[in-house]
């Protein structure tokens, strides 16, 4: 009885939470990692072509990017229990399309032992990036790589 009564009176608290979470303003540390690196290495260019490794663990970084960013893959969420068929085109698009940035998310090299699909994904982006890519943004536990080639044009 007694938990229940306290339960009631801390359900207030939760309220005030709820509201105060949705009067304040929303935050996706990888959307603005990957917007500041866009701004930094390309000023004004016309469209910045990027790809995004890694689960929904993004919060929602497209809202927080400028329209000038032209996601180039379609599977920019991805997990081990995708089929091999979805990893596979996924970094067959990234090594095609070859964007010019790649927002890595903070669970993409998360190991997953007994799902040699995912194994192999991993292994497989973590060649793409350190043969094509250099590291040029870390916001938390996000990375944000640049294309060799990709010249910067800001000044």
């Amino acid at each position: 009885m007694l938990f229940a009564g306290w339960s009631c009176l801390k359900q207030e608290d939760l309220s005030k939470l709820s509201i105060q979470t949705w009067t304040t303003e929303p935050l996706s540390t990888p959307g603005l990692a990957l917007e500041s690196t866009r701004a930094r290495l390309f000023g004004t260019s016309d469209r910045v072509t990027y790809a995004v490794f890694g689960r929904n663990t993004e919060d929602g970084h497209a809202a927080f990017v400028n329209d000038a960013m032209d996601l180039r893959c379609r599977h920019f969420h991805q997990y081990p229990f995708y089929r091999s068929s979805q990893l596979a085109e996924t970094i067959d698009c990234a090594r095609r399309e070859m964007p010019m940035l790649v927002l890595v998310t903070t669970s993409f090299y998360d190991p997953m032992p007994g799902r040699p699909a995912w194994e192999a994904f991993v292994a497989g982006t973590r060649t793409l990036l350190a043969s094509r890519y250099e590291l040029v943004t870390e916001e938390g536990m996000s990375q944000v790589w640049r294309r060799r080639d990709a010249g910067m044009t800001a000044g």
